[in-house]
């Protein structure tokens, strides 16, 4: 009797310190690259391809990606980290993603449970 109660509590034990290291493995930070766009041309709001190339097409949003990102993004949009295979996500820092506008990045943060945003550290020109 005694013995089925240590090896309860040593259970017990065990399926705590799992659930804490499961709960608390997606709050590490993690590095992310990719583009520094804005929510505008990466949702396709008036893009169809991810990117500021109609925008560039029609002169409407300046003459550089660059300048279309920080056009979006005073007309209402926000800054975003766009990679490789086209997935968007939010960035917390709305600052410092400005002086990097249209540049490859690395952004140092830890991602939302839900893997839409993340909660920059810091961001480093991409090499």
């Amino acid at each position: 009797m005694i013995l089925r109660k240590e090896q309860s509590r040593i259970g017990l034990f065990a399926v705590v310190v799992l659930s804490v290291l499961v709960l608390t493995a997606d709050k590490r930070e993690q590095q992310f690259t990719g583009v520094i766009s804005d929510s505008q041309c990466a949702y396709n709001i008036h893009s169809e391809t991810h990117s500021h190339k109609e925008m560039l097409k029609m002169h409407t949003m300046g003459g550089s990606e660059a300048d279309c990102v920080k056009t979006c993004v005073k007309i209402g949009g926000s800054y975003v980290l766009l990679s490789k295979d086209n997935r968007v996500w939010q960035l917390s820092d709305q600052r410092t993603p400005a002086k990097f506008a249209a540049h490859r990045v690395i952004v140092s943060g830890t991602p939302s449970p839900d893997g839409k945003s993340i909660e920059v550290a810091a961001i480093v020109a991409a090499k």
